[in-house]
C-alpha cells in the first residue's frame, strides 16, 4: 500500500514516518529545491522519490500517473498549504479519494472561501476582493475602518495587517505587492481581500474528514498573536476538548464551515475568532497545521494527526490513540519587533527558561548575528520554545514567564 505526499515541507514530513509506522510504502513528488529540498534523514523514509522541474500540473500529473502504474497509490496528501490544489488534481487523476478539483479553490482563495460561507448562510466576515489600487480604494468605502487586508492566497500571516484609514490601507497594499522574498516559492502578488476587523480571542480547530463524511475535530488550540497592526502567530496552547470551555461552539461552527467549503476527505486546519456573535472563520485549509502543532497535539491527546489523515484518504481504519504525555502542550515564539531588519547579539534568559522541567524542546530559528527579517509574520520569529503543563492556567503562566524573562539584546 502506497501513500503519496506532494511537496512535503516541515509538518508535511510527519507523513513520512507516520506512513512507515502504518506499514505503508512512502512516495514523494517534489522539486527537491529551495524550501522543498528534502533533508537526507527524511529521504531515508521514502521508497519512491520522484523529482520534477516544477509543481505545474503538466509535470505533477504525468509523474503521478507513472508512479501509480508502477506502485499503485492508495491515497494522496498535500505536504504544505501551497500543494493543496495540486493534490486535489492528482487524486482525481489517480481515481483515489480527494477534494473535488473544481471546488478546491475555496480552501486556497480567501475570497471564494468567504463567498462559500455567505452562500451557505454560515457566519463570515464582510469582504471585498481587490486586484488593483483602484479596487482597493473602493473597497475601503464598502468595508469601512478598521479593516483587515491580506493577500488572496498566502499563508503564515504574510502581508496581513489591520488598517485604520485609507493611508494605512494603501501602504499595507504596497507592502504586499512589493514583497519579493518568495517564501515557499510564492510571492503575495496584487490580489487581496479587504474585510471587516473581527474582535475576540483566536483559536485553531483541526481534525480530519473520512470518506463517509464523518468529521473528527480533535485538536483545539488557543492562539497568541503579536502586537497589532500585524497578526503574527507567536504561541499556541494545545488542549483536550474537555479542557476548553469554548470547544463545543467552535466545533459546531467548523462542521458548518467544512460543509460549506466542500472538504470531503483528509486533514483540515482552521483558524477562527470567537466574536460576541459567535465564531467567525479566518481561514480553513485541507492539510495538516503548520510548525509543530501536530506534534504538540499528540502530546496532549495521544492522537497522531498524520496517521489519522493518512487513514482518512487511504480509507483505512483509524489508528488507536496512544497515551497522552501531558494535559496541555504549548509553544511560545520569541520575537523582537523593535529589532526587525537588524542583527541581534544574544538572547538573555534563554538558558534559565529552557532548563525548566516544563520545557520539552526549543529551536533557534534566527541565530545571534543574523538579520531579523523586517516582516511581522513567521519569517521574524527568533526562537520557538515547546513546553507542557497540567492545566491551561499553568501553561499561560509559563508563557508569561517566557515573555518576561527572555530578552533579545541588540
Amino acid at each position: 500500500m502506497n501513500a503519496l505526499i506532494i511537496g512535503p515541507f516541515k509538518a508535511g514530513y510527519l507523513y513520512l514516518s507516520a506512513a512507515k509506522d502504518m506499514g505503508m510504502e512512502v512516495s514523494v513528488i517534489t522539486t527537491n529545491r529551495d524550501f522543498y529540498a528534502v533533508p537526507k534523514e527524511q529521504q531515508k523514509l521514502i521508497d519512491h522519490f520522484v523529482v520534477i522541474d516544477n509543481f505545474d500540473l503538466d509535470n505533477i500529473i504525468p509523474a503521478a500517473l507513472k508512479l501509480h502504474k508502477e506502485h499503485p497509490v492508495k491515497g494522496v496528501v498535500a505536504g504544505i498549504e501551497f500543494m493543496v490544489e495540486q493534490t486535489a488534481h492528482v487524486a482525481h487523476a489517480l481515481g483515489v479519494p480527494g477534494f473535488d478539483p473544481d471546488k478546491v479553490a475555496t480552501v486556497r482563495n480567501k475570497a471564494l472561501m468567504r463567498q462559500a460561507l455567505h452562500d451557505a448562510g454560515v457566519r463570515a466576515p464582510r469582504y471585498v476582493h481587490a486586484t488593483n489600487i483602484t479596487e482597493v480604494k473602493n473597497a475601503a468605502k464598502i468595508i469601512g475602518f478598521p479593516a483587515i487586508i491580506k493577500p488572496l492566497k498566502m499563508a503564515s500571516s504574510i502581508g496581513v495587517a489591520k488598517v485604520k484609514n485609507s493611508a494605512e490601507l494603501l501602504a499595507a497594499y504596497k507592502n504586499i505587492v512589493n514583497d519579493r522574498v518568495g517564501n515557499y516559492d510564492q510571492i503575495p502578488g496584487s490580489e487581496v481581500v479587504i474585510e471587516q476587523y473581527l474582535v475576540g480571542p483566536q483559536f485553531c480547530v483541526d481534525g480530519f474528514v473520512m470518506t463517509d463524511g464523518t468529521v473528527h475535530a480533535f485538536e483545539f488550540a488557543k492562539t497568541e498573536l503579536g502586537p497589532e497592526p500585524y497578526f503574527q502567530n507567536i504561541g499556541f496552547t494545545m488542549c483536550r476538548p474537555e479542557d476548553l470551555p469554548e470547544s463545543g461552539i467552535l466545533s459546531d461552527y467548523v462542521m458548518a464551515v467544512i460543509k460549506a467549503v466542500g472538504i470531503t476527505v483528509g486533514a483540515f486546519h482552521s483558524e477562527l475568532r470567537l466574536t460576541k456573535d459567535g465564531p467567525v472563520l479566518i481561514e480553513i485549509a485541507n492539510r495538516l497545521p503548520s510548525d509543530h502543532m501536530p506534534v504538540m497535539s499528540e502530546k496532549a491527546t495521544g492522537i497522531s494527526f498524520a496517521k489519522c489523515a493518512l487513514a482518512a484518504v487511504c480509507e483505512l481504519p483509524l489508528p488507536k490513540p496512544g497515551v497522552p504525555k501531558a494535559r496541555v502542550a504549548a509553544s511560545q515564539y520569541v520575537i523582537a519587533p523593535g529589532l526587525m531588519g537588524q542583527a541581534y547579539k544574544r538572547l538573555d534568559g534563554l538558558e534559565a527558561i529552557t532548563s525548566s522541567p516544563l520545557v520539552d524542546e526549543f529551536f533557534i530559528d534566527i541565530p545571534a548575528g543574523k538579520i531579523i527579517p523586517p516582516y511581522a509574520d513567521a519569517r521574524s520569529r527568533i526562537v520557538e520554545i515547546q513546553y507542557h503543563a497540567d492545566s491551561i492556567a499553568e501553561a499561560q503562566a509559563f508563557r508569561e514567564r517566557i515573555i518576561k524573562e527572555i530578552r533579545v539584546e541588540a
